[in-house]
């Protein structure tokens, strides 16, 4: 596979659960903040019929506690953690221990609790991994297709990330007010190209 390095500006995500969703008065959908994010590096390898349209990924989030905090809380939707999410200071790179997690299917969120606690105004890099699908629809991180000419099928996986979306792509702090930078590593094989609304930075072949 050919890793095909994309540096995007700013991430803008969305706030709300979808209109119609029926919950309770009470809910609360906006994100406990803990910790601001101020770059996304994510890594994306999709998978087509030979995979049953998945996409492994990961992502490593740079963030600057607002607080002392032992836990943080972002987004996820439709998709599968693979093990344990790591959690590093970058003062002294010491690893901050997940002891637990939970998440809420209703407002998305994911909470990671810590064995020891943020320091307000120290930078922290959280490391997850994941799985996820490439749905059938124009949201998130998704498949689409067309024919070619000669009357032949070829996919595509594309993003939308507005409004409420780039949750479906990787976990993040997906409300207008966290925007951070961040750049996409794609995998794909050499018959496949990548398209973005950036320069490409790099191309690099898998080792």
């Amino acid at each position: 596979m050919v890793q095909i390095l994309h540096p995007i500006t700013t991430l803008l995500c969305g706030l709300l659960a979808a209109a119609g969703t029926s919950v309770s008065a009470e809910t609360e959908y906006r994100l406990p903040i803990t910790v601001l994010p101020s770059h996304y590096t994510i890594r994306l390898v999709p998978y087509f019929e030979d995979r049953n349209f998945t996409f492994d990924g990961e992502v490593e989030i740079t963030v600057n506690a607002t607080t002392d905090a032992s836990d943080i809380t972002l987004h996820y939707d439709d998709m599968y953690i693979i093990g344990s999410p790591t959690v590093v200071s970058l003062a002294g790179f010491q690893e901050l221990e997940v002891v637990n997690t939970t998440y809420d299917n209703v407002t998305d969120f994911f909470k990671m609790e810590l064995s020891e606690t943020l320091r307000r105004g120290q930078e922290y890099l959280i490391r997850i991994k994941y799985v996820g699908i490439l749905i059938d629809g124009e949201v998130g991180f998704y498949r689409t297709s067309y024919n070619t000419s000669s009357n032949e099928k070829r996919w595509m996986a594309v993003t939308q990330f507005e409004a409420t979306h780039a949750r479906k792509a990787f976990p993040c702090f997906d409300e207008p007010a966290l925007k951070a930078r961040f750049q996409v590593n794609i995998a794909r094989t050499q018959d496949y190209h990548s398209i973005s609304n950036m320069p490409r930075e790099s191309t690099s072949e898998p080792e």
